[in-house]
């Protein structure tokens, strides 16, 4: 008898031990599929983030280097279309690319990759330019280093480049040398340096100017919406003692009545005790 009860609590025992051990296996899978419904959540979302901060971002419609060239060339994806910000900036790109250029030329540089990056005020840029237009510019960029004066590597700079802004549909920059100025041609060449910081200087305060004036614009708006504010706060305490008034002491034929004299109070009590005999 004995036996039998304890196998019997032993086979319960065994039940109840199974029975905690598949309920702590299914809670745990349970709190694992959870943990991946967060983590895909949370990939989904940041993957979403990370796309639409790019779309936002990106004038050039995801295109870079020789694809980007030829696209605004008109050769390449002619179903796109760039907006002004964006040629303004490439323009940029571009002439800072054909300085570098002729920078590596004046260093003594007898070829160059058609690949370059270029560092703007929003951000490192892939440049591309084709291989004819970067010989061109180091070999006449090298002749015009040893003479400043020699009017053919300036004529042979200034027809490539204006050749290269044409392809693209830009107008030709007036001195993207720098060499107009008599007083430079017997220095040291500037390849437009001072122009390019201008310029960039110009650009950053252009950007500042922007900011600026959103930053007044939204004080204005912030403002006029606190005098709106205000005007009403002021209308209704005008009103409000007007009221409290009205509901204290009544409307002013109530008040009219309160100030009549004792024996007129009377009069119209015993005016109005004696109405019902008539």
């Amino acid at each position: 008898m004995h036996g039998l009860l304890l196998l019997t609590a032993l086979l319960i025992m065994g039940f109840i031990g199974y029975g905690l051990y598949q309920l702590n296996q299914r809670v745990m899978r349970l709190e694992e599929k959870k943990r991946q419904i967060v983590r895909q959540k949370s990939a989904k979302d940041d993957g979403l983030k990370a796309t639409n901060t790019k779309k936002g971002d990106d004038i050039f419609h995801e295109l870079e280097g020789e694809e980007l060239f030829y696209a605004l060339a008109g050769e390449y994806h002619r179903e796109l279309e760039f907006s002004e910000d964006a040629r303004k900036r490439f323009e940029l790109v571009l002439r800072k690319h054909v300085l570098e250029v002729l920078e590596k030329a004046k260093e003594g540089q007898r070829a160059l990759d058609s690949k370059t990056i270029i560092q703007t005020l929003r951000g490192p840029v892939p440049s591309w330019l084709p291989q004819d237009v970067v010989s061109s510019l180091l070999v006449q960029g090298g002749l015009l280093a040893k003479n400043p004066q020699d009017e053919r590597a300036i004529q042979s700079i200034r027809s490539t480049i204006d050749r290269l802004y044409t392809q693209l549909g830009y107008h030709s920059p007036d001195d993207l040398l720098g060499l107009d100025d008599d007083e430079s041609r017997g220095a040291e060449l500037p390849y437009g340096k001072e122009k390019e910081e201008k310029e960039e200087k110009v650009e950053k305060e252009e950007k500042e100017e922007k900011e600026k004036n959103e930053d007044e614009k939204k004080d204005k708006e912030d403002k006029e919406v606190k005098r709106d504010m205000d005007a009403k706060s002021a209308k209704n305490v005008a009103i409000i003692p007007v009221e409290r008034l009205f509901n204290r002491r009544g409307p002013p034929s109530m008040q009219a009545d309160a100030r009549l004299s004792p024996e007129s109070a009377s009069s119209s009590r015993y005016v109005s005790r004696a109405s019902p005999r008539k």
